[in-house]
Order: C-alpha cells, then sequence, then structure tokens
C-alpha cells in the first residue's frame, strides 16, 4: 500500500500490459469524442451566423496566435504586418512556432481551425497521460486516474484546451515538467537530464509566467546541490540548470534591443506590474486584494462554474501534507512535492496580477487548477487507502464527476458554443467589412485579433497587444488614447476603426459602414491631431519653445518624470475640444484632472536666460495653485471658464531659474480641481 512520503507497494504496481493498452484506448475514445462534439459545435455556432458555415471560436486571442505563426511562414516572424518590427503579442512564441508549419504546407485563414480544435483534444489526451504517470510516481497509481477523471470531466478544461489557446500546451508542459522533475530527484545523479532542461526552458516561451515556474524550479535545485549531501556531478549540475535560462534570457535580450524593454506587450498591456501611476505599496494592496478575490472566487464556491470548494480543498491539503512532509523529510530543502505546491501558488498569484480582465481572463488559471486536481487525486486515495477499499478513489471520482461537476459542465459547453457564436457574429463578421475597405486603409482596432487575421488589413492596435507600443495608452484613458493617435506620423494614423466605443475617445469616429453588436467599423475622423501642441498665442519675434510638458501623453510625462499625488490613472484622463478666449483656432488636447500635488523635470532650457512657463488649463471654480520651480515660488490664481474653453496661465522665470534640467512640482491651495494639459517653456 503506498504512503504519504511516496513509496509505493506492490498494490500500486502498473496494471498488466494488456490491461494498459483496453485503458488507453479507453482513454483515447473521450478525447476524440469530445474532439467531435466540439466540431459540431463550432459548425453550429457558425451555421447560425449570417448564414454562414465559417468555423469560429470562443476566444478572439486565437486568431492573434494565427497572425503570428503566419507571419513566421511568410518569413517576417513575429511582425504582426511585414515591415512593422518585432512585436511580442502573442506572448507565447513556442505556440506560434509550433502553428507555423500548418501555413507552410498551404493552410490559411479559417482553415486553421479545425487545426486548433484537435490539437485541443491532443492537449487533452496528453494532459490525463501525464496526470496518470504523474499519479504512480507520487505513489498512487489510484490517484492520478482520479484526477484524470475529474479534469477530464470538468467543462472548464474542455473550454480552455478548445479553445485554440496556448493554455493547453502550457498545461501539458507544466504536467511533463513536474513528471521528469521527479524523475530527477530520485536519481543520485544530480545533473538533470536534457529531457527535463528542455521542458523546463519552454515554459517562459509558452508564457511569460513560466519564468516564475522556471525560476522555483531552479531554487529547489539549486539546494539540492548546494545544501544536499556531496554527490558527484555539483557543478556539472549548477550549471546544466543555468543552461534552462539560456533560451529565455535569450528571447528577452532580443526583446529588449528591438523594443527597448523586457516586459512582453501582453504585460504591459494587462499586467498589474505595469500599471499607470501606482505606487508600490499600492499595487502590492490590490494584488493581495485580488489573490484573495481569486481564492473566493475559483476556489471558494463563489463562481459555480469554476472547481468546486470540495475538489480544491482537497487539493490544497494534499498539497499542504505533501509539501510539509517532505520538508521535514528533507530538513528543509524541499523537493518534488513541494514543487508541486509551490507552482499552484506561484500560477494562482501570476494569474492574479491582471491590471484589467479582458475576455476569458479566467483562463489563466487552469495551470493552477490542474495541479489542484492532481492533489485532489491524492486525496481520494489516501481517503480509500484510510478506509482499506482501494477501488474507492476512483469510485469517489466518477461520483464528483457525475454530481458536483456535471451541471457546470454542461453550462460550460452552452458557453462554448454562444461565446464562439458572438466571435462569428462580431469580430469575424466586423473583418468580412474591413475587408471590404480600400487595400491602403489603416484599420484601428482594439486588442482584436480576428479582424486582421481574416481581412489581411493593416491594423493598428490602440491597447498595444499587436502593435509595438512602449506605453499604454488605452487603460489610462481617453486622453491618453487621443494623445497616443496624435503622436503617430500623419502617414501612419489609422484611416478607419473596427472597435468598441470604449476603446476610442470622443469624436474619433464617424458615421458607422457597419454595426456589429458593440463592435463598430467607421472612418476615423479626428482632425485635431497637433492643435495642441504649440501654445495658443503667438510666439513672439526670437521666442522658440525649448521644452513642453504634454499631459496624458505617457512618453512626454515619463520623460519629464511626471508624478501625481495621490496617483491615478484612468479616473483623471479627459480629452477636451475647446479655444482660448477670443482666439478662432480650435484645440484638441488630452490632460489629467488634478486636485491635490504633481512633480514633473523641466528639461533642455538655457540657464543663462530668462523663460516663461505657459499653463494650459480649464476649471469650473476659482483655484489656487502653488508653483515651485527650483527655489522659486509663485501663486497662480485661475479663475473659472467656459465648458468649451482653455486658459493659458504664463509664469515669468529671472535668468537663472532654470537649469538643464530643473525639479518643479505644482500643488494646489485650494479644494476645487482643475484640468492641467500642458506645460510650455518659452526663451528666446
Amino acid at each position: 500500500m503506498a504512503t504519504v512520503d511516496g513509496r509505493e507497494s506492490s498494490a500500486t504496481s502498473d496494471p498488466p500490459r494488456a490491461g494498459r493498452a483496453r485503458a488507453l484506448l479507453r482513454l483515447l475514445a473521450l478525447p476524440l469524442c469530445g474532439a467531435a462534439l466540439v466540431t459540431a459545435l463550432h459548425w453550429n455556432a457558425a451555421a447560425r451566423g449570417e448564414g454562414r458555415s465559417d468555423w469560429s471560436t470562443p476566444v478572439d486571442d486565437t486568431y492573434i496566435h494565427l497572425h503570428y505563426a503566419r507571419s513566421i511562414a511568410e518569413g517576417h516572424p513575429f511582425a504582426y504586418h511585414r515591415g512593422d518590427g518585432l512585436s511580442t503579442g502573442s506572448t507565447s512564441p513556442l505556440y506560434a512556432l509550433l502553428l507555423a508549419p500548418f501555413f507552410l504546407v498551404g493552410l490559411d485563414g479559417l482553415q486553421l481551425l479545425p487545426v486548433v480544435t484537435l490539437l485541443g483534444g491532443v492537449w487533452l489526451l496528453l494532459s490525463m497521460l501525464l496526470l496518470l504517470r504523474l499519479g504512480r510516481q507520487l505513489g498512487h497509481a489510484v490517484a492520478g486516474q482520479a484526477a484524470a477523471l475529474l479534469w477530464a470531466s470538468w467543462g472548464f478544461t474542455w473550454f480552455c484546451l478548445y479553445g485554440g489557446m496556448e493554455t493547453g500546451l502550457y498545461v501539458c508542459l507544466i504536467l511533463a515538467t513536474a513528471s521528469l522533475a521527479l524523475d530527477w530527484w530520485r536519481q543520485p545523479d544530480l545533473r538533470p537530464r536534457a529531457l527535463l532542461c528542455v521542458a523546463a526552458a519552454a515554459l517562459p516561451l509558452t508564457r511569460p509566467d513560466g519564468l516564475f515556474l522556471l525560476g522555483v524550479l531552479l531554487g529547489l535545485g539549486a539546494l539540492r546541490a548546494l545544501r544536499g549531501p556531496r554527490r558527484a556531478g555539483r557543478r556539472a549540475a549548477l550549471l546544466r540548470a543555468a543552461l534552462c535560462l539560456a533560451p529565455v534570457l535569450l528571447y528577452f535580450l532580443v526583446v529588449r534591443i528591438l523594443t527597448g524593454s523586457f516586459s512582453t506587450a501582453g504585460m504591459v498591456s494587462k499586467s498589474l506590474l505595469h500599471a499607470p501611476y501606482l505606487t508600490a505599496d499600492e499595487k502590492a494592496l490590490r494584488f493581495l486584494e485580488q489573490l484573495l478575490e481569486s481564492v473566493r472566487t475559483f476556489l471558494g464556491g463563489g463562481d459555480p462554474l469554476f472547481l468546486s470548494p470540495l475538489i480544491a480543498l482537497a487539493g490544497i491539503a494534499a498539497l499542504i501534507a505533501l509539501s510539509a512532509h517532505e520538508l521535514r523529510r528533507t530538513r528543509g530543502l524541499g523537493g518534488p512535492r513541494t514543487l508541486l505546491a509551490l507552482w499552484a501558488l506561484v500560477a494562482l498569484a501570476a494569474a492574479s496580477l491582471h491590471f484589467i480582465k479582458i475576455a476569458q481572463w479566467t483562463r489563466y488559471y487552469l495551470p493552477c487548477f490542474a495541479l489542484l486536481i492532481l492533489a485532489a487525486g491524492i486525496a481520494l486515495a489516501w481517503t480509500a487507502q484510510r478506509l482499506r477499499r482501494r477501488g474507492l478513489a476512483l469510485g469517489l471520482a466518477v461520483a464528483l464527476a457525475l454530481t458536483i461537476q456535471a451541471e457546470p459542465a454542461t453550462r460550460w459547453v452552452k458557453k462554448f458554443r454562444s461565446d464562439a457564436l458572438v466571435i462569428h457574429q462580431k469580430q469575424a463578421a466586423a473583418a468580412h467589412a474591413v475587408r471590404r475597405l480600400p487595400e491602403r486603409a489603416r484599420v484601428l482596432v482594439c486588442d482584436a485579433g480576428a479582424i486582421p487575421y481574416l481581412s489581411r488589413r493593416w491594423t493598428f492596435d490602440i491597447v498595444g497587444l499587436t502593435t509595438p507600443l512602449r506605453w499604454n495608452a488605452f487603460r489610462n484613458g481617453v486622453g491618453s488614447r487621443f494623445e497616443l493617435f496624435e503622436s503617430l506620423p500623419p502617414a501612419r494614423r489609422p484611416t478607419h476603426v473596427a472597435a468598441y466605443n470604449f476603446c476610442l475617445w470622443p469624436g474619433a469616429r464617424g458615421a458607422p459602414l457597419g454595426v456589429f453588436h458593440d463592435l463598430v467599423v467607421a472612418p476615423l475622423i479626428e482632425a485635431g491631431a497637433g492643435s495642441g501642441e504649440t501654445p495658443g498665442r503667438a510666439l513672439l519675434p526670437g521666442e522658440r519653445v525649448v521644452d513642453r510638458l504634454d499631459v496624458a501623453d505617457l512618453e512626454s510625462e515619463a520623460a519629464h518624470r511626471f508624478r501625481q499625488s495621490p496617483a491615478g490613472s484612468i479616473g483623471d484622463n479627459v480629452l477636451r475640444r475647446g479655444r482660448l478666449a477670443g482666439l478662432p483656432r480650435l484645440i484638441v488636447d488630452g490632460g489629467r484632472r488634478l486636485g491635490g500635488e504633481l512633480g514633473f523635470r523641466v528639461r533642455g532650457a538655457r540657464p543663462d536666460r530668462a523663460a516663461t512657463l505657459l499653463l494650459r488649463t480649464s476649471q469650473e471654480a476659482p483655484v489656487r495653485l502653488e508653483l515651485v520651480v527650483g527655489e522659486r515660488r509663485s501663486v497662480l490664481e485661475l479663475a473659472p471658464i467656459a465648458p468649451s474653453a482653455f486658459a493659458e496661465q504664463p509664469v515669468e522665470l529671472p535668468a537663472g531659474a532654470l537649469g538643464a534640467e530643473t525639479p518643479a512640482r505644482l500643488r494646489s491651495l485650494a479644494p476645487a480641481p482643475y484640468v492641467l494639459y500642458h506645460l510650455f517653456v518659452i526663451q528666446r
């Protein structure tokens, strides 16, 4: 009989070879039937949309992976459009490489959707086999069987694996790496096998959070090598383990060289780590809130569609027991069971690091669920062992599958069908409308995959996922979105939009050419770009603007070390169209609604010359401001202005007040809020 530390007796030995073959055949039947079912759902959902028979998928991001795979096959790898430079929006270069050969053999467009659907069957089969293997390695063959049954009968597993995303590949790599790590820890030789190194190195290339999992694995391996009993090959083991980092370090080095940042586009656009203007303490507090909310929602029964609290709590208890026993036995060094527990925690934490919740964002929790289900299978095996009824574990798993997981499975099947239908009627239908636009049309999209993939039109992703952007204007508000559009060279500005209204800014688009639910295809009619880049008043002879802080332009703010107190982003971000009193020129400018204190730097001024600081503002009530530039303090009185107007307040500074880079701060002395749009530094 098996025990908690993983030593197993003949009671847990593998079944005879003939029995194993029959079990494998039965195992194959489930994914194959599932593939047929999902294929039928694809077809039925598509057939209901516009009378077409196109395939669809419940996740629009699937088309993004397909687009990157096609770019590899066409000879411009990881450039979303030829000539646009490196884009890291796929977040899974390994998955894109896996899909690229299908384009090389002549498949394209919707022909790839059956391929990714069938790949879902591969991921399901492979993950079940790995769960079976892990159960045997942990000393409980029946635990692997129970876990595989719970895993395969859960509707969320099917939804994620058959959705066409990289999630299935990532889960399989995690389970495979854990299985190989178990083998490695059992051998006396410290040097990890080459296959383990390859699997571990592939984790960060499949999902960015795989870097955290790799770090945990290398950390435990280093402890084993450095603090464990002296054995041969310690230096070679550390060297081989370090080589696991080589592929991912090379990848992120290339990203840094070509984009100016180590962070991928997905991290910049969605991760809490890149939330604009939040302090480290605020990010930590928000992360803890989201982590607790994830536990309540996904593990505590807050959402009945997800893991049952009974299964989740059984898995958590088993992981704690396994790791605690291993830590005692190894005197704190840990091992593969500790690795499983830490990976489950890290996977849960990484999925909770989101700043915005995108469509189907819950799929990021699937790796954590897979490890908890494996541990729940072990808990069922322990229960059967304690009751001396070995077959009870599988019976309990069947009972859970038929009771607790049956109703959620039905709802996930319906959700798969409904979401695939929505993608077909919205993004895919909009792609057909975009395809009818002029060939040279440049289309602004909002984190859309189907539109550029199916239309083959050049797109500008305002979210920054597929368009290389260093700053995330989308999640910072309407003013920053306008400033991003304004910063583009006129020849590269989009001419049309195929996006949701909440992704744009007021006045951006014209009359719709097509409306697909809440997604609109329309001409982009913004004509105010550049109107706010110069002072409203004419410069005197000899005067020139030597520095300009463009508020709400994230690049300009970063260059001037712009900081708000209290911090803010979307809530304080505005766009205004108006005129200066007595002047006919229309100005369109983005800004921030302020009320506390902000700091910034004035750059590029000539120290030996006087200067004029010109503040462009708007305010509905009288505002009193304190401006401190270097050592010089000024108090400004701002009068209320009309709703469609701007005010420009000059502040005269003598020679010597400014240097090459001078710290400045602006503080409100009255409770009334105001909006700051621009700060110009003018010298002769």
